[in-house]
């Protein structure tokens, strides 16, 4: 199944916070020791970029509609050409979709929040996400598939 009038879809990523460290730090052995160094907790950087990288691979699969896929950093928006036959997908927080939207001339655009979707299953229709009653509302494990 593919999208009329569309080619491509382009989806604008964002380096996570642990990413970021490791690009400066050259190793994720020395970005932990500088956090933890700093009082930090170093799991929780973890957990985001593995929440971050689940949710990109939710998205990928989501966007496989027949049209090819192009993953594109922030940093390289400004710079990048978008055509009339892209729909855009960004995967970030709510500045990211803006900071795209002045580049992207008007091409429609789709934001997906990867907190939201990495925490709860995404459930094949017509099953929907139920929380489970038990635990903290934030954690996936405490959300399951459940028929209407």
């Amino acid at each position: 199944m593919t999208m009329p009038g569309f080619e491509k879809v382009v989806v604008v990523t964002r380096k996570t916070r642990l990413a970021e460290l490791v690009e400066r730090f050259n190793t994720r052995a020395q970005a932990k020791f500088y956090i933890e160094h700093a009082g930090g907790d170093f799991a929780e950087y973890e957990r985001e970029d593995a929440a971050y990288r689940r949710s990109l691979d939710v998205v990928r699969r989501a966007v496989e509609v027949g049209l090819r896929v192009q993953v594109l950093d922030r940093e390289l928006v400004p710079s990048y050409v978008f055509l009339p036959t892209d729909v855009v997908v960004t995967l970030g927080q709510d500045g990211l979709v803006a900071n795209t939207a002045k580049y992207a001339a008007g091409q429609p655009i789709l934001g997906v929040n990867p907190e939201s979707a990495s925490q709860r299953p995404l459930c094949p229709y017509p099953q929907y996400a139920r929380y489970d009653g038990t635990g903290d509302l934030r954690f996936g494990g405490n959300w399951s598939c459940a028929a209407p």
